[in-house]
């Protein structure tokens, strides 16, 4: 083989190499950049004794009213808490809904969590919280939490698929309230 011949295959073998790196360069880049945050928690809130209901408007966002841009519920879902940015703790969305929680005992994922309401709670999180309760049953309410926001998540679709307006269903979960001003 001439010199020339293998001087031309090496520099294609390089070139090869390069766009390789470059692809696998790219690869990471999509897959490890923080894309949009957005993740769901179950959770209850149980309280002198009953579990309290999330379910009314005053607790939820639409598209006429934000309680928080990254911390919320919708749908007149109760159970399933979203949230868009990290760092968000159980207290900013406590807050967010104008709920007070004195001396709450927290529980994510069946475990005691000592943060209690300074938890920064992630995807798929199961989180239960005690107030104002002395007798109770931890497995009993700790079974009465639900597991809807691997569905919100859309990641276990053979259960269902996100609600209607859901942020990951397609439409946009912060409405855009520009048209209201």
């Amino acid at each position: 083989m001439s010199k020339s011949k293998h001087n031309a295959k090496v520099k294609n073998i390089i070139i090869l190499f390069i766009i390789a790196i470059l692809c696998l360069i790219g690869v990471y880049i999509l897959n490890y950049i923080d894309k949009e945050y957005h993740t769901h928690a179950d959770f209850k809130v149980y309280n002198n004794n009953s579990f309290m209901n999330f379910t009314a408007d005053i607790y939820q966002s639409n598209e006429y009213k934000i309680n928080h841009d990254d911390v919320h519920l919708h749908n007149n879902d109760g159970d399933v808490i979203h949230h868009h940015a990290k760092g968000i703790t159980l207290n900013e969305f406590f807050d967010s809904i104008n709920i007070s929680l004195e001396n709450p005992i927290v529980y994510v994922n069946g475990a005691r969590n000592e943060q209690g309401l300074n938890n920064i709670f992630k995807d798929l999180d199961q989180i239960l919280i005690i107030v104002n309760t002395d007798n109770y049953d931890i497995n009993v309410l700790l079974q009465e939490i639900t597991d809807k926001a691997c569905i919100q998540s859309a990641i276990c679709p053979e259960r269902g698929l996100p609600n209607e307006g859901s942020c990951v269903s397609g439409e946009v979960c912060k409405p855009d309230m520009t048209q209201f001003n």
